[in-house]
């Protein structure tokens, strides 16, 4: 029974990192936010958001329908010409004519004062809910970097472990067999 759990557990390890991958080259390509269900699933590029956010980390983000002060948020913007998306936190909320508008600033103390933009609720991709440490190195490595080809290692090791296991099964029911036969 612990070797079929241990077997499904693997094979559900190796689909979600694959699927994972998988979405972040087809978003590559199409030059789009990778994204599952809604929820965004982005690297930290940058030391701006440190010691609350590393480089290489994964965030998810979610939309929400309401920001506030201290709300950690990921935001589309255009910074010398280049579409980029920032991750920083909600530093104040401000009312511009009626609308709500949000100044942003980073984590690191280096950062003195907020970021020199406001935006609105429609530059706002959502906000971060979870964070995976470091994982985005690899990610980053394999398709920014285009090492596509990394990508087939897990599933050859999986594939191999398999048929490890299957060979294994067989050698063993083969021994029974012939110990039966020799009594």
């Amino acid at each position: 029974m612990k070797k079929i759990i241990s077997n499904v557990i693997v094979s559900i390890l190796y689909l979600t990192a694959f699927l994972l991958i998988l979405i972040g080259i087809i978003s590559y390509v199409n030059n789009e936010t990778p994204s599952i269900f809604n929820r965004y699933f982005l690297v930290v590029q940058s030391n701006s958001m440190e010691p609350t956010l590393q480089v290489g980390d994964i965030v998810i983000v979610e939309p929400n329908n309401q920001y506030v002060k201290d709300d950690v948020i990921s935001f589309k913007m255009n910074i010398n010409n280049v579409d980029v998306i920032v991750t920083h936190r909600i530093y104040d909320v401000i009312d511009i004519n009626g609308e709500i508008n949000y100044i942003t600033k980073g984590d690191n103390l280096y950062i003195t004062g907020p970021d020199d933009w406001v935006l609105t609720k429609k530059d706002i991709l959502g906000l971060v809910k979870h964070k995976i440490p470091f994982l985005g190195i690899i990610y980053n490595y394999i398709v920014i970097q285009k090492h596509l080809y990394l990508l087939f290692i897990p599933l050859i090791l999986g594939f191999l472990y398999l048929g490890y296991n299957q060979v294994l099964k067989m050698y063993k029911l083969t021994k029974e067999d012939i110990n039966k036969n020799d009594k």
